[in-house]
């Protein structure tokens, strides 16, 4: 490998095990996010949500002891590379890494915990030689992901990568309920996908406050674009400590790109007619209190602020 970034033990740039794993309820600004971080030199998002390494039944799960090992390295080579999105396209793994070289990744991982490697450290190797052939074109030094599920799953992947980064990206519910409602997967309504938001926010702030204090962040979408734009957008630089010429890239892109327009707040109230909407902006009501009175830390915005800067 070609490198000038200073090299680990491992052959691979010191700053790949420092990743950014960005992660919400789904549909909350996370690719948004994630575009931004890959506009900074020497970064690089990486372009398809990896899934595996954050899912339940996967990685996450393994740590936690919920998966089997036989069950794991199964799964490894039998299920999570061949993954389709919408219209069939491919998407995932197979995206980032060729089928010879993932499957001998995979192998290696197997021989390493038979060799008694930790179970954390084994897949930290085994997500950097996943990524190796996508990451090393470019010279990248830092790279982010987007799976959702990064942040419900922090205190596994933080026990893996114990430099990481977790930023938990919340947004309106009601804007997020819209937006899967709209989607070919998921809940079909928007009383269903705002049951949907707030199971999975209540799951992501979980694992939000499983991980180390100063190895976390809560975006709140609204509040970087409309509310306070500069000062948020140099609290997340100072979180990632962002070079000067990486909070530039940002900056620049920020101003140009992440937009009240881009940000479609307030979209929900297009899809219903009034009486439907106060019906459903008191069912989120309802529900942004639950989520309070039970200790969540990472709420949206309350919803009269996020109004009134929809009307502003």
């Amino acid at each position: 490998m070609t490198s000038t970034t200073p090299l680990g033990t491992d052959g691979y740039p010191a700053g790949w095990r420092r990743p950014v794993f960005i992660g919400g309820t789904g549909r909350s600004g996370t690719w948004a996010l994630g575009r931004l971080l890959g506009t900074a030199p020497g970064w690089r998002t990486i372009r398809t949500e990896l899934r595996f390494h954050a899912d339940p039944r996967g990685i996450a799960g393994y740590l936690r002891g919920e998966v089997p090992e036989a069950k794991l390295l199964h799964d490894l080579a039998e299920r999570w590379y061949r993954r389709t999105g919408g219209g069939g396209r491919p998407k995932g793994l197979q995206i980032v890494a060729e089928e010879p070289a993932y499957l001998t990744a995979v192998e290696a991982f197997g021989a390493r915990l038979a060799d008694g490697q930790a179970p954390a450290e084994a897949v930290a190797d085994l997500l950097l030689d996943v990524l190796a052939p996508h990451l090393t074109d470019g010279g990248v030094q830092r790279w982010a992901e987007t799976t959702p599920n990064n942040v419900a799953a922090a205190g596994a992947l933080a026990a893996a990568f114990p430099a990481a980064r977790f930023v938990h990206a919340v947004r309106d519910g009601r804007d997020v309920a819209a937006s899967v409602a709209s989607m070919t997967w998921g809940p079909d309504t928007l009383d269903e996908a705002l049951t949907w938001w707030e199971k999975r926010l209540r799951r992501a702030d979980a694992g939000y406050t499983a991980c180390p204090y100063d190895a976390r962040v809560v975006v709140r979408l609204e509040e970087l674009v409309l509310l306070d734009r500069d000062a948020q957008l140099a609290r997340l630089a100072a979180f990632l400590e962002a070079t000067d010429d990486e909070g530039a890239a940002w900056e620049q892109y920020f101003t140009h790109n992440m937009t009240k327009d881009a940000l479609h707040v307030a979209r929900w109230r297009g899809q219903l007619d009034r009486r439907a909407a106060r019906r459903f902006d008191r069912a989120y009501r309802r529900a942004y209190r639950r989520l309070e009175r039970d200790g969540v830390t990472s709420l949206p915005l309350d919803p009269d602020t996020v109004d009134t800067l929809a009307s502003s």
